[in-house]
């Protein structure tokens, strides 16, 4: 089973940019704790973020992309 294009939006504030990191990852924590629930893998290759912020998937930091599902 496939979920193919799940996004996540979010605006951003430059006056307040540790919000938008905070509110990423915790929707990307949710979204994991779903999947996880329904036995879904998510692939991390094609996740697209900006760099300048310090989001994490399941605590791993998204900094460069990775092969590996978790």
């Amino acid at each position: 089973m496939y979920a193919d294009d799940i996004k996540i939006y979010a605006a951003y504030d430059h006056a307040n940019p540790l919000n938008i990191q905070s509110k990423l990852s915790e929707a990307l924590l949710k979204t994991a704790n779903w999947a996880a629930a329904w036995d879904l893998k998510i692939n991390r290759l094609p996740c697209w973020f900006d760099p300048a912020l310090d989001v994490r998937l399941v605590s791993v930091l998204l900094t460069v992309p990775h092969s590996d599902m978790i």
